[in-house]
């Protein structure tokens, strides 16, 4: 199959792995776009979407999910570094929680024909408890 081929048939999947590539860091993101946007910061928001769509894009094209997507990894490290300096204690709120939760979220990888929970701690809690 080609890669939309592939999309057409599996846009749920795709939908996984781009949320899982960074877990809750996507709240980070977003998070952080509105403080541009409520801020004036237009060259940051439109440094940050460009990352975004660069990524998403490659994602797209190659179907590979937990590499591809780290090409917009420099936008959550600017949010995350916008968020850490703002005085907004709600948005330091959302920073301090999407890191815990990413703690508590396990990795996950999205491939091509399956989904798999990495060896690893969460395997070992999952086959502990089943």
């Amino acid at each position: 199959m080609t890669s939309i081929e592939w999309l057409y048939y599996n846009i749920g999947n795709e939908f996984l792995g781009l949320f899982f590539a960074f877990k809750l860091g996507w709240l980070i993101i977003f998070t952080a776009l509105l403080g541009w946007i409520n801020h004036r910061a237009w060259k940051e928001f439109l440094l940050v979407v460009a990352l975004l769509i660069a990524g998403i894009v490659m994602t797209l094209m190659g179907i590979d999910t937990s590499r591809l997507a780290g090409w917009a990894f420099p936008a959550l490290l600017f949010s995350w570094k916008f968020i850490s300096k703002d005085q907004n204690p709600l948005r330091k709120n959302i920073l301090k929680f999407a890191i815990l939760a990413n703690l508590l979220i396990p990795p996950l990888y999205v491939g091509l024909n399956r989904i798999d929970l990495p060896a690893g701690l969460y395997s070992l809690i999952i086959h502990w408890f089943s």
